[in-house]
């Protein structure tokens, strides 16, 4: 392995240490692998330096240090062959230290499948442990199409997440009999779509994800997207879904959790990074990284942990690579970046930009919301809210939402404005009435920065 003040060679590395305030993530990445990995090809269950194996995981420390591009050889493939160790002939996996048989879940398997097969060149090495935990996996599958935590319990979203993802990296790296892998990738992506229906916007997010992964993206799908990002968010915009606990009675001693950061590698290609969702996701995951611990405590970080969570660490990290990627890609430094996802952490407003125009002037105004859209603003246009307008008292709704609820206003003037019912009305005595008032406030406190 590489000693940990290697340099970054690669420019989105080297943003994603700007991002964390690390020299290196190379280095950083080391850090975490070296208290990861265990005597005896084990890994860190949880907490590092608790010396307790679990191939869970495992699976998720492989599947975010195999994950991120431009690591060495030398760091990766040592994680990689150690998980894939963690795999006999057969296909099982080797179960907790504590508790070995109640270790050994779906769960284990599919996260570990899900990691081997990161790397085609790494996944070639291990052809024998991947085929033996693909044929196992899809044995496991229940005739619901989905899979639950053990054989002979019942079956979730959240325990069928991994295998979905599993089998189309399989799929697409050849693994398997090819029928056998793509009908068992179906009948889980049909199980998934119907259990998103009563399932929480979290785990909404993580079925939508999986769909897209096997099937592709259609029509559908972004409307479904659309509509679970709006829903991601409160009336000012700020996230509202939380962390998730997933607890399996029948086994009260296993838990895990769906930490809301991670959401970010579901949601990424969903809308720009400056997105009100992306950016706030994003900004977790920067805010949530410990300094002194050069780790993250992961999920439920508020009770008195000192020490950092091995796959939270693994996987966070892959995910802010992929946000330095996602902002390399849209030209935006990690100062823009810092400071969009502050300004929306304590957000005042639910729209950044409301739109004003009179009839004629529609088709500019639909450009110009697409285009403000398109760079991450939250805009307010008449058309999208369409739902909500039925239902108000229309002079009240506009005035509260031109004057209070958004930060910028554009104004299209024109004679179709100025002859508007609305937009010459109600919408610009708002906007006056806003502008009046901010000239107050500046007059009033002269070092103060205009809006």
């Amino acid at each position: 392995m590489r000693p940990d003040g290697a340099i970054d060679r690669s420019p989105t590395l080297a943003l994603a240490a700007g991002l964390l305030g690390v020299t290196s993530i190379e280095g950083l990445a080391h850090s975490l692998v070296k208290r990861a990995m265990l005597p005896s090809g084990r890994f860190e269950a949880h907490e590092f330096g608790q010396n307790d194996h679990s191939s869970a995981s495992a699976g998720g420390i492989v599947a975010g240090i195999g994950g991120i591009p431009g690591l060495s050889p030398q760091l990766v493939d040592p994680v990689i062959a150690a998980a894939a160790s963690l795999v006999s002939r057969s296909g099982e996996v080797r179960g907790h230290d504590r508790n070995p048989a109640a270790g050994a879940t779906n769960w284990a398997m599919s996260q570990l499948l899900f990691g081997l097969l990161q790397r085609a060149v790494v996944a070639r090495r291990s052809h024998r442990e991947i085929t033996g935990l693909l044929v196992a996996l899809v044995k496991r599958q229940d005739g619901s199409g989905g899979w639950p935590l053990r054989p002979g319990e019942e079956p979730s979203l959240v325990y069928t997440f991994y295998p979905a993802l599993a089998l189309t990296r399989a799929r697409a790296a050849g693994f398997g009999n090819a029928a056998a892998v793509q009908e068992s990738l179906r009948r889980a992506t049909d199980f998934v779509e119907a259990e998103m229906v009563d399932a929480s916007v979290m785990q909404r997010l993580l079925a939508l994800h999986v769909v897209e992964q096997s099937r592709g993206r259609s029509g559908d799908t972004i409307d479904t997207r659309r509509l679970l990002l709006a829903q991601c968010l409160n009336g000012r915009g700020r996230l509202h879904i939380e962390d998730e606990p997933i607890f399996n009675y029948r086994q009260p001693m296993w838990h895990t959790v769906l930490w809301r950061p991670l959401l970010y590698m579901c949601v990424r290609h969903w809308a720009p990074p400056m997105g009100p969702v992306n950016a706030q996701l994003g900004g977790e995951l920067l805010s949530t990284f410990d300094s002194r611990q050069a780790a993250w405590l992961g999920p439920s970080a508020a009770i008195d942990r000192r020490t950092g969570v091995s796959w939270a660490s693994a996987l966070a990290l892959r995910a802010v690579v992929g946000l330095s990627t996602d902002l390399t890609r849209e030209g935006i430094s990690a100062e823009q970046f810092k400071d969009r996802a502050h300004s929306l952490a304590k957000a005042e407003y639910e729209y950044d930009v409301v739109i004003s125009f009179g009839g004629p002037d529609r088709v500019v105004a639909e450009q110009i919301s697409r285009r403000l859209k398109a760079v991450g603003l939250r805009v307010f246009f008449d058309k999208d809210h369409q739902h909500v307008l039925l239902g108000e008292d229309l002079a009240a709704y506009l005035h509260s939402t031109y004057f209070t609820k958004s930060r910028f206003a554009v104004v299209l003037l024109s004679p179709a404005f100025l002859a508007s019912k609305w937009a010459g009305n109600w919408e610009w005595h708002a906007v006056l009435a806003r502008m009046q008032q901010q000239t107050r406030m500046r007059n009033a406190c002269p070092s103060s920065p205009a809006r």
